[in-house]
């Protein structure tokens, strides 16, 4: 337990030395940057995932949004999880505030 994980060319800690667990869910997002979005949270964003964000800031339901998209309620509320996970927000107010300041969407 107390060995190092290879990654990207360097060594991470264990977490017994101090280092990180990523569960498998986790494990697809570690290349994200952690000191803010900018411009590499807008790429990271699938086009799907700017669907739901669109959507969901012209004031939709997750209801409805999966109606438009024809996909299931549980699927638009995956999209919305990782959008806030790629915009590092926690929240819906969070997650627009920043898809307005990447440009993502924009106010009428």
């Amino acid at each position: 337990m107390g060995m190092a994980t290879q990654f990207s060319g360097g060594k991470f800690p264990s977490v017994l030395d101090g280092g990180y667990y990523f569960s498998s869910f986790v494990k697809p997002y570690r290349r994200l940057s952690r000191n803010g979005a900018g411009a590499e949270g807008r790429q990271q964003l699938s086009s799907r995932e700017r669907d739901v964000l669109r959507l969901g800031a012209e004031g939709n339901t997750n209801k409805q949004i999966a109606e438009k998209l024809s996909i299931s309620v549980k699927t638009t509320e995956h999209h919305r999880e990782s959008i806030r996970y790629k915009l590092e927000v926690n929240d819906t107010a969070g997650m627009l505030k920043q898809a307005i300041k990447l440009g993502l969407v924009a106010l009428e």
